[in-house]
């Protein structure tokens, strides 16, 4: 959380731009067999400071406790993502600098930043339909929360597939995103194939529209990352998610 308010404050100064914002809240609840609860916080907000320039702030963040044998409620997942980019248009292409921060207590990462630049190309673009590419580079730091003899520094290929598309008051949301690390060097000065070090994100949704500023719906979610799983075989390299969520549009 210190650093979602971090990546907050810096953003603040954007806000006088021309925005637009849009804030997701998701959870759920088992009983029975197993018990356990989750919540889900995600937001975008957009600022257009003129017609081709575009900073934009996407934090997103994930809380779950299940419970053992005796009904105690231990924390199983704290889960941060936050993206800040701008962005340039020209047409159907777009200028990219990018950045991702990540805390994640499912996979052991104390700190993964990332800092890069890139371009996108529009497929697709009209009232119900979206579809673009991007491709960008990015150098990347991890600090593990096992040992700080398994940090590294790498490079990364990310390439990004968004698709989106309405019908009625329906709307189907997708994007993969590839992220293979061309070139990794541990602490003591090792170096790593790519396939120790990929991470892979895909995400589907599916919203109902309830007016112009209110839809509600469900998403599911899949995330790779191989690095961790090399570093200690207990931690699994896939961690799936699916919510059902509120949307909020401004």
């Amino acid at each position: 959380m210190k650093i979602y308010i971090s990546l907050l404050l810096i953003f603040i100064p954007f806000l006088s731009f021309s925005q637009t914002y849009s804030f997701t809240v998701g959870g759920n609840f088992t009983s029975g067999n197993l018990l356990s609860y989750g919540l889900n916080l995600r937001s975008n907000i957009n600022s257009n400071v003129d017609k081709v320039n575009q900073i934009s702030f996407t934090p997103s963040f994930d809380y779950g406790n299940m419970a053992n044998t005796q009904g105690q409620f231990k924390m199983n997942r704290r889960e941060l993502l936050s993206i800040v980019n701008y962005e340039r248009s020209k047409n159907k292409l777009k200028f990219y600098v990018y950045s991702e921060i990540e805390n994640s207590y499912l996979r052991k990462i104390r700190i993964r930043g990332s800092l890069g630049t890139g371009f996108s190309i529009k497929i697709i673009k009209n009232e119900k339909t979206n579809f673009d590419i991007s491709q960008l580079i990015l150098p990347e730091i991890f600090e593990s929360s096992f040992s700080n003899k398994r940090d590294n520094w790498c490079v990364r290929l990310s390439t990004r597939l968004r698709y989106s598309r309405t019908v009625n008051k329906f709307k189907y949301s997708g994007q993969i995103l590839l992220q293979p690390a061309i070139y990794t060097k541990l602490t003591d000065g090792k170096t790593l194939p790519t396939k120790e070090n990929t991470t892979i994100r895909v995400n589907n949704s599916y919203e109902f529209i309830l007016s112009k500023n209110l839809s509600m719906g469900f998403m599911g979610e899949l995330i790779v990352q191989t690095y961790t799983s090399f570093i200690n075989p207990s931690v699994k390299p896939y961690d799936t998610n699916m919510n059902l969520f509120i949307k909020g549009n401004f």
